[in-house]
């Protein structure tokens, strides 16, 4: 339920063997979409990813599809501590939205500073100590600054709850990429796929290259490394992690796992 920004294309495309990765795919040349089809050699058939807009870029769709598994199992939480990601990315989210919450806070005090001195002015007019038009101006400019503030904080998501069961889930779904890739059931995966790569990405010979991927597997990404970096003797201790990769920053809006 974290990601940094909104997704910003999901594709709906079904899409089957030699070709799940069809409506995620753009074309390194000229960005547009990539489709794919199946070309007849002297002996057999060969699948190919290539781009519909002109231009001749093609790629091998066998190639292309293990360039991108290849890149995926970075981010596939490990199973013997999957309760770790889930402790770490909770932690991150907690000290992120601490500041909203403390600007929640600030702004709700002066809400409160402006009512007690419209409350203030209407004893002043009561006792005549100031003149009704004055009352009104001050009520008038006070009222304005309420008014505001209020605004500000309908606009802030302060979504304070229990999430680490959310997460938990997140990761389960997220361990899963270890039988699609294993057994070749894309089409059942695309909506995670989707999820995990907001922005669409391009695969070429030197390799897969995408704008972003979510903050959430970022993170996951970034806790198998360090774990990787532990194995070789860097003693990093699993406290530690969260520290770590906050870093990387997470923000308290919706994302699809």
């Amino acid at each position: 339920m974290l990601d940094g920004r909104s997704r910003k294309y999901l594709p709906k495309t079904l899409s089957a063997k030699p070709f799940p990765l069809r409506g995620f795919f753009i074309c390194p040349d000229c960005g547009k979409i990539l489709t794919g089809s199946i070309s007849k050699g002297r002996h057999k058939y060969y699948p190919y990813y290539h781009c519909s807009a002109g231009c001749r870029y093609r790629i091998n769709s066998e190639t292309a599809n293990e360039i991108f598994i290849q890149n995926l199992k970075k981010y596939v939480p490990i199973p013997e501590i999957k309760n770790i990601y889930a402790n770490v990315i909770g932690d991150c989210y907690k000290e992120q939205i601490k500041d909203v919450l403390e600007e929640k806070t600030k702004i709700i005090s002066q809400i409160k500073d402006y009512e007690a001195r419209i409350s203030n002015a209407r004893d002043l007019l009561a006792t005549k100590q100031i003149e009704a038009s004055d009352y009104r101006d001050m009520k008038s400019d006070y009222g304005e600054m309420v008014r505001r503030l209020e605004l500000k904080l309908s606009g802030i998501d302060d979504e304070n709850k229990d999430i680490q069961e959310l997460l938990k889930a997140g990761v389960e779904n997220l361990m899963k990429l270890n039988e699609y890739y294993e057994n070749g059931n894309w089409i059942e995966s695309r909506d995670l796929l989707g999820s995990i790569f907001p922005e669409n990405f391009t695969i070429s010979e030197n390799g897969f290259r995408t704008a972003r991927v979510n903050e959430v597997v970022h993170l996951i990404y970034s806790i198998n490394r360090l774990i990787g970096l532990n194995k070789k003797g860097t003693k990093k201790k699993f406290s530690s992690l969260s520290q770590l990769v906050a870093g990387t920053g997470l923000e308290p809006v919706t994302f699809g796992l």
